[in-house]
């Protein structure tokens, strides 16, 4: 969707979300104070509107299906592929880690000192992250960038709309990493490449969808000439809420799909010698180390 009609729907739907505050403070109608009704746009539309508004979310569904079926045609990871994903093991990692990274830093109190560490971007469009994920160096957030990149390219040759990574883990202190190694036992029992701020992982079960008002990934019907402007409005709010349901449901519905592009995207990365990456077995997450300087 054009950048101004996407910007004209985000106006259009938080103009929806105002009346719709107003009306639950002052909307009310009634014949006296003890018979009030609250006031619906839905409950005073006609009949041709009424006709005009199913037209338009019959529409919808439909390009959502559509959307759904560009989803389901996505194949999961072959064996071959699982196998491009488990090429670099926790030894390369350490190593790597260590040539291009931090010097550890033991305790949870001293990283507020620790130099050469930057915070994930919390307003990222390609991942978000667990609450209290740790910093990682300049290097490996220019990877986590071009994974980003990468993927989001990966999703528009499908057919499908931006959805957002989960970043589950980044920098550990040695102190951290010594509590993980009394609760998980696919903590590493050496030097974890955590602790070099190069390394993070990405959770293969979990995306986010992008359900901002107005978003606009799946193109909108036109608004019937029948529907007035009150009304345009409130089912503009309405088709927004459809997507974002109808993303939340993909996305937890179709991991194992958004993962195969999410991993085709780290082979290729590989390849190219940006990272290492590691698909885990026994948590489900993609380990990545960034492989050379990007920043």
């Amino acid at each position: 969707m054009p950048s101004e009609t996407r910007s004209a729907a985000r106006t259009v739907a938080a103009l929806a979300v105002f009346f719709s505050l107003v009306v639950a403070v002052v909307g009310w109608a009634g014949s006296s104070p003890s018979v009030a009704v609250p006031l619906s746009v839905e409950a005073s539309l006609s009949e041709a509107e009424r006709e005009a508004v199913e037209q338009v979310r019959t529409e919808f569904a439909a390009a959502l299906a559509a959307r759904e079926a560009d989803v389901e045609a996505v194949d999961t990871l072959s064996v071959r592929e699982t196998g491009q994903l488990r090429r670099s093991l926790n030894r390369a990692h350490v190593s790597t880690a260590a040539r291009l990274g931090v010097a550890p830093v033991p305790t949870d109190s001293a990283l507020a000192f620790a130099d050469g560490l930057r915070p994930l971007d919390e307003q990222s469009p390609y991942y978000t992250m667990r609450w209290r994920t740790g910093p990682l160096t300049p290097d490996a957030l220019a990877a986590l960038d071009a994974i980003g990149e990468r993927f989001h390219e990966r999703l528009e040759e499908a057919g499908l709309p931006p959805f957002r990574f989960v970043v589950s883990s980044a920098f550990r202190t040695a102190e951290h990493q010594n509590r993980l190694r009394g609760v998980n036992a696919n903590a590493a029992r050496g030097r974890s490449s955590h602790e070099y701020g190069t390394t993070f992982d990405i959770a293969y079960t979990r995306y986010r969808f992008d359900g901002d008002a107005g978003y606009g990934t799946v193109e909108r019907p036109e608004m019937p000439d029948e529907l007035s402007t009150l009304a345009q409005l409130w089912l503009a709010a309405q088709l927004d809420a459809e997507e974002r349901a109808w993303g939340e449901r993909m996305a937890a519905e179709h991991a194992d799909r958004l993962e195969a592009l999410l991993g085709r995207a780290l082979v290729d990365l590989e390849d190219d010698g940006v990272l290492l990456a590691l698909r885990e077995v026994r948590q489900p997450c993609f380990h990545v180390t960034v492989a050379r300087p990007l920043a």
